[in-house]
């Protein structure tokens, strides 16, 4: 375990409380390991801005992804599809769902 992630885990309590936990979805330099446990709060998943800037994100996990990706609109799988800034793995789940529409 990297020194890096144990100070990242200990700000997650913290976002996890404010109301604008979004701006860390969106963070592109997130900590991996923050941004999967922060993920994993089933109350702030609710939103689906959340969910949505959590799919965006290139450091997403693959089983989070899974799980989150299948809720959003079919517009945003279209855009993280073309998306050159997310992961691999969401691109091309993206592209599995949008066949299944057509």
């Amino acid at each position: 375990c990297n020194i890096r992630d144990i100070i990242a885990l200990e700000t997650v309590p913290h976002v996890e409380h404010r109301q604008d936990a979004i701006k860390f979805f969106r963070l592109r330099r997130i900590n991996a390991r923050a941004l999967e446990k922060l993920a994993s709060n089933k109350r702030l998943m609710r939103e689906h801005q959340n969910r949505s800037a959590f799919c965006y994100n290139p450091k997403a996990n693959s089983v989070l992804l899974r799980t989150y990706l299948s809720t959003l609109t079919r517009r945003e799988i279209k855009d993280i599809s073309r998306n050159r800034n997310v992961s691999a793995y969401a691109r091309e789940l993206a592209n599995k769902y949008l066949s299944r529409y057509t």
